[in-house]
Formats: structure tokens, sequence, C-alpha cells
């Protein structure tokens, strides 16, 4: 099966607007609707991974991505797992006056942190009320890989009665949605375009959700623990370089892993861009002018990151004292994304959910 890896989809989502032809174009993120669905959404089912930006390409030439100035910051930040720090991080975010964006999952509204934050967005004169805007991330964060049509809507549809339960005001929820684990399907695509929402991506893949290797814990050296600091296609990328062999149906063993890993000299340490970023190196990612020429950065961090609101910290000071703006997705409207995402204006072509990136 085809499909992305999160270093592809670093490269796709930082240059990529799919324009739809079947929804009629909204002035902003805000106004989007949902259209009729006139085909069985259950006969669609996954048909493969979108694998390069070639299969995105319907038409006209793509805004370059690159090493430009990022000027402006758009702040985002996936809600799967619900901790305690995440909770802190967006209330830190909300009193230094940062605009941000939370894909939540529905299913987790309910707990401790989310309700929080939540409560704190209901409040009409609350500064949560002003900065903070709500993104669908699904209903469970399942992968749409192989889910059949039926299933990958009510993630969709799940998640947004769970908003309304919830008391999530409208005015606070963006129609924009994030694919759970980047899995990413050509019918995938085009059932979130007909539910209604744009598909944002990111132009910076910092890597925060893998957690950092601690070489003090009681298993740092076990290849169990390897799994857990890194990221499947990492590791197994990792491996297969060390050891000069294609991966293996099913997957490298674990005799494998322990081999490459000692053959690098890394057996008790850390891996270099594979084991989970300290927050240094998480700050680092989002300085790093990864955006396209339209100047828009949109650096991909977690709630439940254990580095993220350490990295958070030294970020925001950082991008003030650049003099960078930060950015409401409220303040964002689809002309502006698609006449910069596109050097030649906005082509029409035959895509069904419009993919909002680098702007």
């Amino acid at each position: 099966m085809k499909w992305i890896s999160l270093a592809g989809m670093t490269i796709l989502a930082a240059t990529l607007w799919w324009k739809s032809s079947h929804v009629e174009k909204p002035h902003s993120f805000l106004e989007r609707k949902a259209a009729s669905v006139s085909e069985d959404e259950s006969s669609l089912v996954d048909s493969g991974f979108l694998e390069s930006i070639e299969e995105f390409q319907g038409a006209g030439e793509l805004g370059a991505l690159g090493n430009h100035e990022c000027e402006r910051y758009l702040l985002s930040l996936d809600l799967g797992t619900s901790t305690d720090q995440g909770g802190r991080m967006v209330d830190w975010l909300v009193s230094q006056n940062v605009p941000v964006l939370l894909f939540m999952v529905g299913r987790n509204l309910k707990t401790g942190p989310y309700q929080e934050i939540l409560e704190k967005i209901r409040d009409p004169k609350s500064s949560y009320s002003r900065l903070i805007m709500i993104g669908n991330h699904t209903q469970t964060h399942r992968g749409f890989a192989n889910l059949p049509g039926t299933e990958i809507r009510d993630e969709i549809t799940g998640a947004e009665t769970s908003f309304k339960e919830a008391g999530i005001p409208e005015k606070n929820f963006a129609r924009v949605f994030r694919f759970p684990k980047a899995e990413i399907t050509p019918d995938a695509l085009k059932i979130v375009g007909n539910s209604g929402y744009e598909v944002l991506g990111w132009s910076v893949e910092t890597a925060d959700w893998i957690p950092p290797y601690d070489p003090n814990h009681k298993d740092a050296k076990t290849v169990r623990y390897y799994k857990r600091v890194t990221s499947p296609w990492g590791l197994a990328s990792f491996v297969k370089k060390q050891l000069s062999i294609e991966t293996p149906v099913g997957g490298f063993t674990d005799a494998q892993i322990e081999s490459a890993i000692n053959k690098a000299g890394l057996w008790g340490k850390p891996i270099p861009g594979i084991t989970g970023p300290s927050a240094e190196r998480i700050k680092n990612s989002v300085l790093s002018n990864h955006c396209n020429d339209s100047g828009l950065s949109i650096p991909l961090l977690h709630f439940s990151g254990e580095n993220t609101f350490e990295a958070i910290q030294s970020i925001i000071p950082a991008l003030r004292e650049s003099r960078k703006k930060l950015v409401s997705i409220s303040s964002l409207t689809i002309h502006d994304a698609v006449e910069s995402s596109f050097k030649g204006g906005a082509p029409e072509t035959a895509g069904t959910a419009r993919f909002v990136t680098g702007y």
C-alpha cells in the first residue's frame, strides 16, 4: 500500500492547496458549510495513501518551499491525550495573548484539562474566548487508512456532536480538519470536503509527540523502549540504512533493530533525529524559517508533548523579539490561502477537499 511519511507530509503540507469544484468558495474558514452528499460513501474505501505531491496536483505551479523568511506564524496544537501540562501550556499561551488553534478529539472532551479549557472558552468575556479556536481532529483519533467511508464520516460528525454537547461556541469553531496520524487518502479527502471542511496541514514537523530518550530509564537498553521513543517509520528508516537491507514484510525483528543500533554505536543512547526531540530542538525546528514563499509558517505541535511546553516558553519570546506576527485562523481567508499557495493564482482542479497548508 502506498503511504506518505511525516517527512513527506511536511513537504506536502507546506506547499499544497487542493481546490474543490463541488463546494462554493466561502469567504473564510468560519463560513464553510457541509455539502449535500450524492455519492454512496459506504462504497468509498481506502485506495492507498497519497505518496507524493504529484498525486495531489491538478493544475498550476506550486508555491516554492524552502528556507523563506517566515513573517507570520499560525500556532496549532493537536490535542490527543489530555495532560495537565498541556492545560498549563494553553493557560500560559492565553496569558501571553497568543492566538492558538486547538485540534480537539471529541471523545476526550470530558477529561479534566479539556473540560477546564472549554469552561473558560464558554465565558464570552474571557481571553480564552477571544484567542482560542477549535478544529476537528476526529472523534477517536483513528487513522483513516482502512476505514470505510461511513466510518470516516462518523469520525468527523461524531466530533462535531461532541463539540456541540460540550457547548463550544460557534464563533470558536473553525471548519478546519487535521488528519490523525497523517493518514490521507483520496476518498478521505472527498469525504472531508463534502463534510464542509478545509484540511489544514503544517509546514514544520517538530516530532514533539515522540517521547525523548532517557538513558536512566529502567528499560533504556531494550528494543521495547527504543520503539516507544521513536516513530515506526523513523526507526525503520534508520535500521534499513544501517543494515543496508530493504524493510521486510512485517517489519524488522527486534534482533535486527538491536543490531542496527549497536552498529551505529548508539546502544543506550538517543538516536539523533530519530528519538524524541529536546525542547531546544523543538524550538530550533519552529524557528527554522521553513515555510513557502508566502511567509506563513504552521508548526505542528502537540498538547501532550513532553518537551513542548518548555519549548513554547522560549519560542514565543523569540518570535516577538524578531517582530514576527502570531496570527489566528479566524484572520485568514480562503482567498489569501489560494492566492499565495499557487504562484499563478487558484487553478481550477477536479479535486474534492482543498488542502490548506503554508498559504
